[in-house]
C-alpha cells in the first residue's frame, strides 16, 4: 500500500518532467529550424545561440551585431542581390528599431590571420535581443537572406556587448580619415621577447598598450575609437576565439604611418604583442556617414 501510495505521489513529478524534457526539445527543434533558415553552406549559424536568444537569457539590452563579408567575384550579380537584400534588411530593421550604425568596405588587410579575403565590414545597432530575434523571425527577412548568401563566399557574424562609444566628429566619407577593424584574442599569460610574462595575464599587458595609446597617442594625431566592446556570442561563422573588437577613426594614411614609425608607438606596442594571441587589423572607409548613436 505504501509503494503504491509512493508511486502515485511520484506520477505528477514525472509528468512535470516529461513537460520539461518536451519544451527543451521543442526549443532544440525551432533553434535548429531557424539555423537552417539563415544558414547556407559556408555559414552555418550558431544554434547554441539561437536557443539563448529563444529563451530570452540575453538579457533587454543594446547591441551591435557586427559582420564581415567575403563577396563573390561577379560584381554585377553580387551588386544586384546585395541590393534587394539590404532593402528587405532596412524595412525590418525600422520596423524593430534598429539600424546599420556604420558599413565599411575594406581597403587594406593589414593582418590576417584566418587567409581570408574580407570585403566588407559592418555594424547593425539593436535596440534589445528580442528586436533580433523578430528580424531573424520574419518571412520577408529568411528569404531576402538567400540573396546575401548567394553574394558572398564566407559570412562572420558576431554579437557585440559595447563598451567605448562616439559618434564620428564631421565624417565626410569622400575625404582622408578611415577607420581600422581590430579583432583581438588575448593569450592566457603574456609572453614577452625575453620569454617571460612579467606577471601579466594577455589581457592585462594589451591594457598597459591600450590604456596609453588612448590617453597619450591617439589625441596626439586626432584619432579615437569609435565602438568597441566584448566579443560575446558568435552568430554565424565558425570562429569563436575572439575576446574584443574596436573600430578606430584615423584622419589620414600619413598620420597613421607617422605615428605606427614613432618611438614612443614602438615602445608600446610590445605590450600588445605579448598580450595578443592573435590579431586582425583592415583598414576600411565608410560607404556612408557613421551613426552610433541610438
Amino acid at each position: 500500500m505504501k509503494i503504491r501510495y509512493a508511486l502515485l505521489l511520484l506520477l505528477p513529478l514525472f509528468y512535470a518532467c516529461a513537460d520539461s524534457n518536451d519544451g527543451v526539445s521543442d526549443l532544440q527543434a525551432q533553434a535548429s529550424a531557424l539555423a537552417e533558415t539563415l544558414s547556407a553552406p559556408h555559414t552555418p549559424a550558431n544554434e547554441a545561440f539561437l536557443v539563448s536568444l529563444l529563451r530570452n537569457e540575453l538579457g533587454s539590452e543594446p547591441f551591435y551585431l557586427i559582420e564581415y563579408r567575403e563577396l563573390r567575384d561577379d560584381e554585377d550579380d553580387t551588386r544586384a542581390l546585395l541590393a534587394s537584400y539590404e532593402r528587405v534588411l532596412s524595412e525590418q530593421l525600422r520596423l524593430v528599431g534598429a539600424y546599420t550604425a556604420f558599413d565599411n568596405v575594406v581597403l587594406q588587410q593589414i593582418t590576417n590571420p584566418e587567409g581570408r579575403a574580407w570585403h566588407q565590414v559592418r555594424g547593425i545597432y539593436f535596440p534589445s535581443p528580442q528586436a533580433l530575434l523578430d528580424v531573424l523571425q520574419a518571412p520577408a527577412y529568411q528569404q531576402a537572406l538567400e540573396g546575401e548568401h548567394a553574394a558572398t563566399r564566407q559570412l562572420h557574424a558576431f554579437w557585440l556587448t559595447p563598451e567605448v562609444l562616439r559618434q564620428p566628429v564631421d565624417l565626410q566619407p569622400d575625404k582622408d580619415e578611415f577607420y581600422m577593424a581590430n579583432l583581438n584574442q588575448h593569450r592566457e599569460q603574456a609572453l614577452y621577447p625575453d620569454g617571460t610574462s612579467r606577471g601579466l595575464t594577455g589581457a592585462e599587458a594589451d591594457a598597459l598598450y591600450t590604456d596609453t595609446m588612448l590617453a597619450e597617442v591617439l589625441p596626439g594625431i586626432g584619432a579615437y575609437p569609435v565602438l568597441g566592446g566584448t566579443y560575446t556570442h558568435l552568430i554565424l561563422g565558425s570562429d569563436a576565439a575572439w575576446d574584443t573588437f574596436a573600430l578606430v577613426r584615423y584622419p589620414s594614411l600619413p598620420e597613421f604611418l607617422g605615428m605606427v614609425t614613432s618611438p614612443r608607438f614602438q615602445e608600446l606596442v610590445v605590450n600588445k604583442g605579448a598580450g595578443l594571441a592573435r590579431s586582425s587589423a583592415m583598414r576600411t572607409a565608410a560607404v556612408k556617414a557613421l551613426s552610433l548613436a541610438p
